[in-house]
């Protein structure tokens, strides 16, 4: 996606867990101008750790954002830890919800300054469509994310266009 964001004009912003990471998807982005910021979406999981992340890029023009982050555990619900519970839910629904409500500021800006619209694009996963045993947290938080893409859609389609993607079989390189 980053590259081809990249040809299409886009400087792009990456936001993950990983610099390393983040710096070799920014490669891809050949003659654009890229912004590695490295955030643990499972640790940092305060309003104020959102809001810290959103002051390192709120002055740009962002006008996509892609939430892709996500974190899934397989096993029955008595076998998971809490942990892994909380960290899925954490990272699939609170940070889905947290960030796009910090980058609306933007896009509300752009589109009253501007009257430039913005696009959300949000990462849902094809097991959400049903019930999925051994799966069934992970299954359910991009349901969330499903259904909070869809209110939003209507919500804001003045000046912002909400997709939600259900791919299926995303790999760490995807």
């Amino acid at each position: 996606m980053v590259r081809k964001l990249a040809a299409r004009g886009f400087d792009v912003v990456l936001i993950g867990n990983s610099a390393d990471k983040l710096q070799k998807v920014a490669a891809l982005a050949v003659d654009r101008k890229t912004r590695v910021i490295e955030f643990d979406f499972g640790k940092n999981s305060s309003l104020d750790d959102y809001r810290e992340l959103y002051d390192k890029f709120k002055e740009l023009d962002v006008s996509i954002l892609v939430n892709n982050v996500q974190h899934a555990d397989f096993g029955t619900m008595q076998g998971i830890g809490t942990e892994s519970i909380e960290t899925m839910i954490t990272v699939n629904c609170y940070s889905l919800a947290l960030l796009t409500k910090l980058v609306l500021e933007t896009f509300k800006r752009r589109w009253t300054v501007n009257a430039k619209r913005s696009l959300l694009i949000n990462h849902c996963a094809a097991a959400s469509i049903a019930p999925m045993p051994y799966l069934q947290t992970y299954v359910a938080t991009k349901a969330f994310a499903g259904h909070f893409s869809y209110g939003l859609a209507d919500e804001l389609k003045a000046y912002v266009d909400v997709v939600a993607v259900r791919p299926f079989g995303l790999t760490e390189s995807n």
